[in-house]
C-alpha cells in the first residue's frame, strides 16, 4: 500500500481511539474522519485496481507466451516430421552418426541398399557398412577437405561398401558435419553405384570392341592393298616396260587394254583407301597456294584423248575472276574433279561435255570457287539423283551392268568436299544430260609459287657409275624393277632380304638403295635403321621405299624409320625415275622433305 494512505490509516486510528474514550479536550473532526474515511476506502479500491489490473496483464502475457510456446512447439514438430519424412522418403541411402561415429539415423533407402533394418543397425559403429573398414578409413582420412565455407567434409568419395548378406559393392559417399546442441552430427550420403560401373563397363567394352574392330578393319584393308598392289605392280609393271620395245600398232593396242583395265583396278582400290581414311577420321588435308585455272586445264587434259574417240564436243571455260594462285588442297580439288569429269564422259554417248570454274566474293574475304561440269549424257531422274552421293550407289542397276562402277566416286568426292569446307550437288533430267558442280572456300595466295607439277618423266642424272642396291624378296618384282631400271642404265645390284641389303650396304658403297618394306628374315624399316647406324658416307646413302604398303600409317612408318622418301606399287616409271632423281640430287646427310602421314610422297605427287 502506498505510504500516504499507510499515514492517513494511522491518523484516522488515533482519531477513532480519542472518540473512542470520550475525551472532552479530543479535537477530532468527523467531518475530516469521514473524509478520510472515504478517502482511504477509494485509495484501497483503486490500489486494488491497480493490483487486479497488474494479475491480468500478467496472466495475458503468461497465457499469450504458452500458445507461442506451444505454436513453435507445434512448428518444430512438424518441421521434425517434415524432416523425417523426406529423409525416410529420400532416393539415397542416408546414415547419420555421432562424433563417435556410432549410426543414430539410418533411412528406408539405407535399409534397401544396405539391408539392414534400422532398429538392428542403430547404436552399431558405422563401420560395419564399408567392406574393409581399416582401408576405408585411410581413404577416407585423406579425402577430408577443409571447407570453412561448406560443412561438406567429404565430396563423391568411391569407395567399397558392405551389404549385411556380406555382398560387396561400389558406393559413393559425401559427408556433411554439423553441431548440434554441443555435440558433432556427421550426415553420410551413400549411392549404389553398381549401375553406372557396369554402364561405364559396358561403354569401355564397346569402345575398345569398336577401336578392336576398326582396327582390324585398318589391318585388313592394309593387308588387302598390300596383296592387290604386289600382282598388279608385276602387271603394269611388265606393261610399263613393254612400252619401251618395238612393238606392232595391235600389240599396242593390247598394252593400252591391259594399261586401262589395270588402272581401273588401281582407281577402285585408291577409292576404297580414300574411304576408309575418310571414315576413320585420318584424312588430311594440305592447304597450299596454287593455281586452279592451271589444274582444271590439267585435269581436262587428261580426258581429252577419250572425249575425241567418243567424238564428244570438249570445252573448258575458266572466268577472268577464277584466274590466278588460291590456296587450298590442290590433290583433293583436282580428284573430285577427275571424278565428275570422269562420269560425264562415261555417261555421254553422243554432245558435249563442258568444264567451267567460275569466283564469286565471299563476305569474309575469300572467294567462292564453284566448278561446274555440265554433259549431254544419259541424264539421272531426281529420285536417283538422291542416291548418287551414297557409298555403293548408282542410278540403277543397269547402269552398273552397262557402264560399270563401284558407285564409291561421288560419296568420296561428297565427303572431300565437306571436309574442305565447300558443298556439292548436281541438276538433272532423264535424257537431258547432267550438270554436276562444287563450290569450295579459297582465299587468294599473296605471292605466286612454283607449279607443283613435274616432267612426266626424267632420266636420272647420269654421274660416273651410278650404283643402285635393290631390295626386294619377290621374283616378279625383281623383273620389273630391272626392267625398267633398265632404261636408265644403271648398275643394280639385286638381294632378297633386309638382313643382305645390310650385309650389301656396310661392304659395298652405293648411290641409292631401293628398299621393300615387307621381307622375310628382316623387314625394310629395320634394315634402313641399322645401315642409318653405320659410320660415314654408307650411313647416309639415299633410301627410297618401294612397296606395296601405301596406307598413311605405314606411309608415316617409312620416313619415321631412316627412310627418305616412298614411292608406292604398282610403279610407274615416271614415278620411279623422279623418285630416284630426287635423292641422288640431295646431299648426302641432307635432311629429306617433311611429308604428311595420310598425303602421298612428294616425288610421286610431282610425277602425276
Amino acid at each position: 500500500m502506498p505510504r500516504h494512505v499507510t499515514q492517513r490509516h494511522r491518523l484516522l486510528e488515533r482519531q477513532l481511539k480519542a472518540a473512542a474514550r470520550g475525551r472532552e479536550d479530543s479535537s477530532l473532526d468527523l467531518e475530516t474522519l469521514l473524509g478520510l474515511v472515504s478517502k482511504a476506502y477509494e485509495e484501497q479500491e483503486e490500489a486494488q485496481r491497480h493490483n487486479n489490473d497488474s494479475i491480468n496483464l500478467v496472466s495475458r502475457e503468461v497465457t499469450e507466451l504458452n500458445l507461442r510456446l506451444r505454436k513453435e512447439a507445434e512448428a518444430r514438430s512438424r518441421d521434425a516430421a517434415r524432416m523425417n519424412m523426406l529423409l525416410e522418403n529420400a532416393s539415397e541411402a542416408i546414415v547419420s552418426t555421432g562424433g563417435d561415429a556410432v549410426i543414430i539415423g539410418f533411412n528406408r533407402a539405407a535399409e534397401r541398399i544396405f539391408g539392414y533394418s534400422a532398429d538392428e543397425i542403430v547404436g552399431q559403429d558405422v563401420s560395419v557398412l564399408f567392406a574393409d573398414w581399416d582401408s576405408a578409413l585411410t581413404t577416407i582420412t585423406a579425402s577430408l577437405v577443409a571447407r570453412p565455407d561448406s560443412s561438406v567434409i567429404i565430396d563423391q568419395l568411391e569407395i567399397p561398401a558392405r551389404r549385411k548378406s556380406g555382398e560387396e559393392f561400389p558406393s559413393e559417399l559425401s559427408v556433411s558435419q554439423l553441431e548440434f546442441e554441443g555435440e558433432v552430427l556427421r550426415i553420410g550420403f551413400h549411392r549404389d553405384i553398381s549401375g553406372r560401373k557396369a554402364a561405364q563397363a559396358a561403354i569401355t567394352a564397346a569402345r575398345d570392341e569398336a577401336e578392336a574392330a576398326n582396327t582390324a578393319k585398318s589391318e585388313f584393308l592394309a593387308a588387302m592393298s598390300h596383296e592387290i598392289r604386289t600382282p598388279l605392280n608385276g602387271v603394269l609393271g611388265m606393261a610399263a616396260a613393254l612400252e619401251f620395245t618395238t612393238l606392232s600398232s595391235e600389240q599396242r593396242r593390247m598394252l593400252a587394254t591391259i594399261n586401262e583395265s589395270g588402272q581401273v583396278l588401281m582407281t577402285l582400290l585408291s577409292d576404297i583407301l580414300d574411304l576408309s581414311k575418310i571414315e576413320a577420321g585420318k584424312l588430311v588435308l594440305e592447304s597450299t597456294p596454287f593455281d586452279v585455272s592451271s589444274s582444271v586445264q590439267a585435269v581436262a587434259r587428261l580426258f581429252e584423248e577419250t572425249a575425241t574417240q567418243k567424238g564428244l564436243t570438249y570445252d573448258v571455260e575458266v572466268a577472268q575472276a577464277a584466274r590466278g594462285w588460291f590456296v587450298g588442297d590442290p590433290t583433293r580439288y583436282r580428284q573430285v574433279l577427275q571424278n565428275l569429269v570422269s562420269n560425264a564422259l562415261k555417261f555421254t554417248e553422243r554432245g558435249s561435255v563442258r568444264i567451267s570454274l567460275e569466283a564469286e566474293p565471299a563476305p569474309n574475304g575469300e572467294m567462292h570457287l564453284k566448278t561446274t561440269v555440265t554433259d549431254s549424257g544419259i541424264g539421272i531422274s531426281q529420285k536417283a539423283g538422291k542416291r548418287l552421293f551414297q557409298k555403293f550407289s548408282q542410278a540403277d542397276a543397269s547402269t552398273t551392268r552397262r557402264y560399270g562402277g563401284t558407285g564409291l566416286g561421288l560419296a568420296i568426292s561428297q565427303q572431300l568436299v565437306a571436309a574442305l569446307g565447300g558443298e556439292i550437288g548436281m541438276q538433272s533430267e532423264p535424257g537431258s544430260g547432267a550438270s554436276f558442280w562444287f563450290t569450295l572456300p579459297m582465299a587468294r595466295a599473296e605471292s605466286r609459287q612454283k607449279a607443283e607439277a613435274a616432267p612426266a618423266a626424267r632420266k636420272i642424272e647420269r654421274r660416273s657409275t651410278v650404283r643402285i642396291l635393290a631390295a626386294e624378296d619377290n621374283r616378279t618384282n625383281q623383273l620389273v624393277l630391272g626392267a625398267l631400271l633398265a632404261q636408265a642404265d644403271v648398275e643394280v645390284v639385286f638381294v632378297d632380304d633386309g638382313a643382305q641389303a645390310v650385309e650389301a650396304a656396310g661392304t659395298q658403297d652405293f648411290d641409292l638403295i631401293l628398299m621393300d618394306v615387307q621381307m622375310p628374315v628382316m623387314d625394310g624399316i629395320t634394315a634402313a635403321g641399322l645401315i642409318r647406324a653405320m659410320d660415314g658416307a654408307r650411313g647416309q646413302v639415299p633410301i627410297v621405299a618401294v612397296t606395296a604398303d601405301a596406307m598413311p600409317e605405314q606411309v608415316a612408318k617409312c620416313l619415321a624409320g631412316g627412310i627418305d622418301a616412298h614411292i608406292s606399287k604398282p610403279l610407274r616409271p615416271e614415278q620411279l625415275f623422279l623418285a630416284i632423281d630426287e635423292a641422288l640430287s640431295r646431299p648426302r646427310g641432307a635432311a629429306s622433305p617433311d611429308v604428311a602421314p595420310s598425303a602421298a610422297p612428294s616425288a610421286a605427287m610431282a610425277a602425276k
